[in-house]
């Protein structure tokens, strides 16, 4: 086993080698090996790009027979990863620093579920749901597969453009299909299956801002992209169309939520896309800074221009009301009563925090909030709730101060990958670690008011995300050193850079 290592990066990159090869193979043998290899890889990725897709399209992936649908593609992952690591005769896996805490997160639910009977015949365990504890376990250790086979075989400059226009093209197809279907449903998703009565369902998620916050994680690579100069011409107009679509049927949810968060990355795309931001992170000459912001700063301002843009089109379409009695009212119902923030969430916070202050260090048992908080809650408990609507308060009530301390390990680990994308003098990658940021940051705000991380299809771009971000800041871009992962096996162990050729 060898381990490829630099004090550039955070992450790092594990080479296994099941047979040594001889340096007196033939070349043309060589050949082939690393074709199948390829073959491999693309079918892998592939593969991550239908459980996206899939997973999305099956209601958010909430429903047992959708969850299952997942856990096979990521198996079927699995056994493309082993027969691409049998054919290049070494296995890589490249770890981002984000997914140790995840893998330590996966250990603690381990330990949480392990129950054991006593003499008396009565079972024990940390968790107070074990069941609940187990499936939430697997569904995080299928996610985490996920974020390392992504972050291993994106990589490569080719294949990670083609990956954004993938995801650019899919988030314009799922906002046209949430607003076509909203405008013409009658009452029933794809137009056949009813709607639950009192579920704001809005494109194929149950919940509208479970939509808002899914959408606010595609949104900031088109304007990412236009704004730093990495988008061919003829692709200009498709990105900046694909990103007011989306920003507008992100405005036409009504999630509240969905929309700070949305504001939130706007704010994120100027700040950290400025020229004294960039300055001061880049550590560069003042004047190539000045030069390089003055034409990037009006960019940055007219592709923003076509969110504010769309926002406008959406509120005229909707008309006023509508938007000013989500705010005003909340869930209320239109006869004038407000809903106000202790009646929507506030009351749900409260007593998530006893249930943490009931199980402090480790938590009452990933997954098992639903068990647990009826024991804690003040309220009347007629109504079931199951999440905490707050993924901080989520992971604290469920994983405790352990869990807590995790979170943030993940969220230093992938904030710095971010900041030495920013620092590259290479448009691309430094568009992306622009635009995932904004993503990124964007999702940091929603989770304060909804659990979208709790849905398995969010929480796996969530982390594709992640893994974009981590291969465009895995090196520093302003030189020739540097570690790839992706194009096949052998490029890996070579040391060609992530960014390197066209």
């Amino acid at each position: 086993m060898a381990l490829a290592t630099s004090k550039e990066l955070v992450e790092s990159s594990l080479v296994v080698t099941a047979r040594e090869p001889r340096m007196h193979r033939a070349h043309d043998a060589a050949v082939p090996v690393a074709r199948v290899s390829s073959i491999w890889e693309k079918a892998i990725v592939v593969v991550l790009l239908v459980a996206v897709v899939g997973t999305a399209l099956a209601c958010g992936a909430v429903e047992p027979w959708s969850v299952a649908l997942f856990e096979l593609m990521v198996v079927l992952l699995v056994v493309l990863w082993a027969g691409q690591a049998l054919s290049g005769g070494r296995l890589v896996v490249s770890v981002p620093a984000a997914a140790v805490p995840i893998g330590l997160l996966v250990l603690l639910g381990v330990v949480q579920s392990l129950a054991f009977t006593g003499s008396a015949g009565k079972r024990s365990s940390l968790s107070l749901d074990v069941e609940a504890t187990r499936s939430a376990v697997l569904a995080i250790l299928f996610l985490l597969i996920c974020f390392l086979a992504s972050a291993t075989f994106l990589a490569g400059r080719k294949r990670i453009r083609i990956i954004v226009r993938c995801l650019v093209i899919y988030g314009l197809a799922m906002a046209v299909f949430a607003l076509v279907q909203h405008l013409s449903q009658g009452g029933r998703i794809y137009w056949l299956r009813p709607q639950s009565e009192g579920v704001s369902w809005f494109g194929p998620f149950v919940n509208h801002s479970h939509y808002a916050g899914y959408i606010a994680l595609l949104i900031p690579l088109p304007i990412a992209l236009l704004t730093n100069k990495a988008v061919r011409a003829e692709e200009r107009f498709l990105f900046g169309f694909a990103a007011g679509i989306m920003g507008l049927s992100l405005v036409v949810s009504l999630s509240r939520g969905g929309m700070i968060a949305m504001g939130s990355e706007l704010l994120f795309l100027v700040v950290a896309g400025s020229g004294s931001v960039r300055r001061l992170i880049a550590g560069r000459d003042p004047q190539h800074a000045e030069r390089s912001s003055n034409g990037s700063r009006l960019k940055s301002l007219a592709a923003l221009a076509v969110i504010v843009i769309s926002i406008g089109a959406g509120l005229l379409w909707l008309g006023p009301e509508p938007l000013a009695n989500r705010i005003a009212r909340g869930n209320g119902t239109a006869s004038g009563h407000s809903e106000s923030f202790h009646e929507s969430r506030g009351w749900i916070w409260r007593d998530s925090i006893r249930v943490f202050e009931a199980h402090p260090l480790i938590g009452a048992g990933m997954g098992a909030f639903e068990t647990a908080f009826p024991a804690y809650s003040k309220g009347s408990g007629s109504l079931l709730v199951s999440q905490s609507h707050n993924d901080y308060l989520q992971i604290l009530a469920d994983c405790g101060i352990l869990g807590g301390i995790l979170a943030v390990w993940f969220i230093v680990g992938i904030g710095r990958v971010i900041i030495r994308g920013l620092r590259s003098r290479d448009p691309f990658p430094r568009s992306l670690s622009l635009g995932c940021g904004a993503a990124i940051f964007g999702m940091l705000v929603h989770s304060v008011f909804d659990f979208n991380l709790q849905v398995p299809s969010t929480a796996l771009l969530f982390l594709i995300i992640c893994a974009i971000a981590h291969i465009a800041g895995g090196r520093r871009h302003g030189n020739r050193r540097g570690e790839a992962v992706g194009a096949n096996v052998e490029a890996a162990s070579a040391g060609s850079p992530v960014f390197g050729g066209n």
